[in-house]
């Protein structure tokens, strides 16, 4: 049925979860429809969205599925991501071990990311955490330069410009014999 402004009443049609409960507004040509939606809420949303079924509910839907996805301890969530069969830097003395790099999300830069507690973090920074038990209180550095690894003692804390200096110093044939911890276990 057409309303008087020639728009197709959606007045209790169900879409998704929501039930259209009335006309709200329009703006831009384009009809926007009050909805009570199955949790209880109630939301406005566009009609065209409803009807070819980009919204179905009043985002409960996206919560709900957002809430399953890290049920998971951060640990196993955080080391089913990594491979720890990476290369073996040449800028660090063999004892470091090989890299283990990072294979879900990164940056442009090549640096991982995981969502923790709804906060997307850098993937070095969780490493830390989960070896240390506490979230580094300034930057990570790494050891072997790449920074897809996320190997804990490929990291120490510094400042951007200890990075670079090291970084420099590497660039010039230098080998990290030692970090502040020692030897890799």
């Amino acid at each position: 049925m057409k309303t008087a402004h020639n728009r197709m009443d959606l007045t209790g049609q169900v879409f998704g979860r929501l039930t259209v409960v009335g006309y709200a507004y329009t703006k831009r040509n384009r009809s926007y429809w009050t909805c009570q939606c199955l949790c209880g809420t109630t939301t406005t949303t566009m009609g065209g969205s409803l009807k070819n079924g980009d919204t179905q509910s009043c985002g409960c839907i996206h919560r709900e599925r957002a809430a399953t996805l890290n049920t998971a301890p951060l640990a196993e969530r955080f080391w089913a991501k990594v491979d720890k069969s990476g290369p073996t830097p040449t800028c660090c003395a063999p004892h470091y071990g090989n890299c283990w790099l990072w294979t879900a999300n990164t940056t442009q830069q090549g640096y991982g990311r995981i969502e923790v507690e709804n906060r997307l973090r850098q993937a070095t920074h969780v490493s830390w955490f989960l070896l240390y038990g506490v979230w580094p209180t300034s930057d990570l550095c790494h050891v072997c330069d790449n920074p897809a690894c996320v190997r804990p003692t490929h990291l120490f804390e510094g400042t951007d410009a200890a990075n670079q200096y090291d970084r420099s110093l590497k660039a010039q044939g230098a080998v990290l014999i030692e970090s502040c911890d020692g030897p890799v276990q």
